[in-house]
Parts: structure tokens; C-alpha cells; sequence
């Protein structure tokens, strides 16, 4: 990734979008190399111009966006994706991290909150808004009682794992316990395929509803 974060915005709305752009570039940090207001186009957009960051609406002109965010990190792992949308119910929330949404916003946010997430998932930092971050909490705090939670990851696994629960990039994982990148990225990419995560929010929100990191 260069000095400014290439995003691609994909909303229906055009004064989302219009809002989004005009403080993206008055910002400086980022460079919106694209804009769409459906799922098969935001796909052809993501095909094209490979952007370090998708900003998606979870509705859009052709359906929702799940669908979406599970191809784009299918096909474009350099991709991630920040959720801006209205809906804080906790099943879209859980849905959308499972599908390989790095962060959740509500466009209750500032346009400066906005910024901050856009900046953090970027750099592949775990963001969600406080709200949808209890929610998805609730969603999954009944169910971490599981006796068999043990047998799911090794303890290095479960400390990596702690520490992408707190928003840790690799770098700080690895510094945090003395090992290199390369070792954090076999120990995540492990714990993605044992979760069935499709990326790193999906894995901490597993961990938490199997109750391996509280």
C-alpha cells in the first residue's frame, strides 16, 4: 500500500458517496479510485482497479452486500472491507464479519469517525463501532460455555487470537510475542481455516461465540 489508501466506495446512495469523496480528498490519506452503487458493479470495480480498502453500504441497488464482501475477499485478499451502513441489528453485524467485513460503522458516525475506521481497516486493524461491537458481543456471549472449546486452537493460537481481538496489526502480534510476521500469518491463516472465518473480524467474533477469548 502507497502513501494514500485507494478505496472504493459501493453505496446507492450518491450523496453518501458524494459526502464520503469530498472528505476522503480534503483529508489527504486516501485516493477514491472508484464509486459504485450496486454489488456486481462495486465486483467489477474491485476486479479492475484492486483497491486496499472497499467502503460498502450492506444494502445496495441490486440486494445486500454479504454476497459481496465474501468475493471481493475470495478474489482480492489485498481488499478489505469497512461496513458503513444503518442497520445495527445484531444479525447483520454477525453476518457481516463472518462474511470477511474487517470493520462495522453506522452512519450515525461522524464523517471523522468514518475517516479513522476507513484508515484503521486498512492498515488491517479490526474496527467496529461501539454500538455494533455490543451487539455482535450479545449475539455471541450465550453461547461460550462450549466444553469443547479446548480442542479448537493451540495456546499460541489463542494468544494470536487474543491479541487480533484487540485490534493488534500482524507487526504488533509479532513484537507482542517475539516471533516474525511470517509466523503470525501461519498462525492466522490456522485459526481461519479451524473457525471457518473468512478473515480477521470473522475470527474474533468465533472466538468470542466459542468462548475462546473473552
Amino acid at each position: 500500500m502507497g502513501n494514500r489508501v485507494r478505496v472504493l466506495i459501493a453505496d446507492d446512495h450518491a450523496l453518501v458517496r458524494e459526502a464520503i469523496r469530498s472528505a476522503a480528498e480534503l483529508d489527504g490519506g486516501f485516493e477514491v479510485v472508484a464509486e459504485a452503487e450496486s454489488a456486481s458493479e462495486a465486483l467489477e470495480m474491485v476486479r479492475a482497479f484492486r483497491p486496499d480498502l472497499l467502503l460498502a453500504d450492506l444494502r445496495l441497488a441490486d440486494g445486500n452486500a454479504f454476497t459481496l464482501i465474501r468475493r471481493v475477499r475470495d478474489e482480492s485478499p489485498g481488499t478489505q472491507v469497512l461496513v458503513l451502513t444503518v442497520y445495527d441489528e445484531e444479525t447483520f453485524v454477525a453476518e457481516a464479519v463472518r462474511s470477511g467485513a474487517l470493520g462495522y460503522m453506522l452512519k450515525t458516525a461522524s464523517l471523522k469517525e468514518v475517516l479513522e475506521a476507513m484508515r484503521a481497516t486498512a492498515e488491517g486493524k479490526a474496527y467496529l463501532h461501539p454500538v455494533a461491537a455490543e451487539k455482535l458481543l450479545r449475539e455471541f456471549s450465550a453461547m461460550r460455555g462450549w466444553a469443547e472449546r479446548s480442542r479448537w486452537l493451540t495456546e499460541r493460537e489463542r494468544e494470536v487470537l487474543r491479541l487480533l481481538g484487540e485490534g493488534k496489526a500482524n507487526k504488533e502480534i509479532a513484537a507482542s510475542l517475539g516471533v516474525t510476521e511470517q509466523t503470525v500469518k501461519t498462525h492466522l491463516s490456522k485459526i481461519f481455516r479451524k473457525l471457518g472465518a473468512g478473515g480477521r473480524a470473522a475470527a474474533v467474533a468465533e472466538g468470542l461465540r466459542r468462548g475462546l477469548i473473552s
